[in-house]
């Protein structure tokens, strides 16, 4: 006979019965590497130097009763710190995603396991809860946590965001800045600097465009500073 599909604790609320299961699968596991779960933004957070670790669970808005109980996971890095020096070494952070360093959803997270996300969602009414919490733990312990190691120090994560110059442009050259490697901050800016000037050029004057709106200041601001720091 197959097995019996096991849902658990289905007569809490889905949003009590999320945090049920994680309180018994994951949070005792994730303390003991330094992270704390913050109730009020239900996720796991942990600071280290420059950089929060955050494990963020979302409980879907359409979510009632035990018919439906659907919850997401991110896996990110933000930075506060990073924010608050952006605005005081140019006068500006408006850099598009706040204290948003690297991460998204799990469900397009590269090396997490999809098996048990259907539609996106974990879906507690529909999947064995105990395979979906077992699945999550293996997960975290093979992806999320090698992805976190490398945002243990700034030097770390500049290695980690160079891999992807064009996405991380902005952040490995302040970090060199922070770390002042000022020689290799502008020489990296002017290595990897031309598909923005080629944007710049297209659609700097265009109110529409994404550059114009979400880039333009960013990018003119930091070509302002290598120019500057090349000087001195």
């Amino acid at each position: 006979m197959p097995e019996e599909t096991r849902f658990l604790y289905k007569e809490l609320a889905p949003k009590d019965r999320i945090k049920k299961l994680f309180d018994e699968f994951i949070t005792e596991d994730l303390s003991k590497q330094g992270f704390k779960f913050l109730k009020s933004k239900f996720r796991y957070s942990k600071r280290e130097g420059w950089f929060q670790k955050s494990i963020s669970i979302g409980a879907s808005q359409r979510n009632g009763g035990d018919h439906i109980v659907n919850f997401d996971l991110s896996i990110n890095i933000f930075s506060d710190k990073y924010k608050k020096w952006e605005l005081a070494y140019y006068g500006d952070n408006s850099q598009i995603g706040g204290p948003y360093i690297s991460g998204g959803s799990v469900s397009y997270f590269e090396g997490w396991d999809t098996t048990y996300i259907d539609s996106l969602w974990y879906q507690l009414a529909k999947r064995d809860n105990i395979l979906i919490m077992e699945h999550i733990h293996k997960n975290i312990h093979e992806v999320a946590l090698p992805y976190f190691a490398n945002f243990d120090t700034t030097e770390l994560a500049i290695d980690f965001m160079k891999k992807a110059p064009s996405k991380y442009f902005n952040k490995v050259f302040d970090f060199l800045i922070i770390q002042k490697r000022i020689d290799e901050a502008v020489e990296f800016f002017h290595q990897n600097n031309s598909q923005l000037e080629r944007m710049l050029e297209e659609d700097g004057e265009n109110p529409a465009s994404h550059f114009y709106r979400n880039l333009k200041r960013t990018y003119l601001l930091r070509r302002a500073k290598a120019a500057e720091l090349a000087e001195v």
